[in-house]
């Protein structure tokens, strides 16, 4: 009877890397929520609403808070020149959409943004689906 080599070589540090980067690419797919743009933002806040929009699609957003009210949640994002915006978003028949972007009032501090949202928003560590 002959024996079969078996091939028992460890997967290298690599291979292990590149399992972990498919897998935390997978997952940030299935967790990233689509949000239906309107006019309202850019007719009303102009090239903030639309870079705060970008920010948002592009990268995670920093924080979500959710309104008072249980229906409006708010997406905390960093524009390219460091200023921090909100997204307004709220679900209309099983699909996220877009009420507003824009920066509150203030320095565009991470801290003013905060500050704006506590007035009527609580911070939310759920999952947006």
């Amino acid at each position: 009877m002959s024996a079969i080599a078996l091939n028992t070589k460890r997967p290298t540090f690599i291979s292990w890397a590149l399992i972990f980067m498919v897998l935390t690419t997978t997952i940030t797919i299935l967790l990233a929520i689509k949000v239906a743009p309107q006019p309202h933002a850019v007719e009303k806040h102009g090239s903030d609403a639309v870079a705060i929009r970008k920010s948002c699609d592009e990268k995670d957003p920093y924080q979500t808070w959710r309104n008072k009210d249980g229906e409006t949640f708010y997406q905390i994002c960093q524009l390219p020149d460091d200023r921090w915006g909100i997204r307004a978003i709220i679900k209309q028949d099983g699909k996220w959409v877009e009420k507003t972007a824009f920066v509150p009032d203030g320095d565009g501090s991470l801290q003013s943004v905060i500050k704006y949202l506590s007035n009527f928003a609580t911070r939310y560590s759920g999952t947006l689906k």
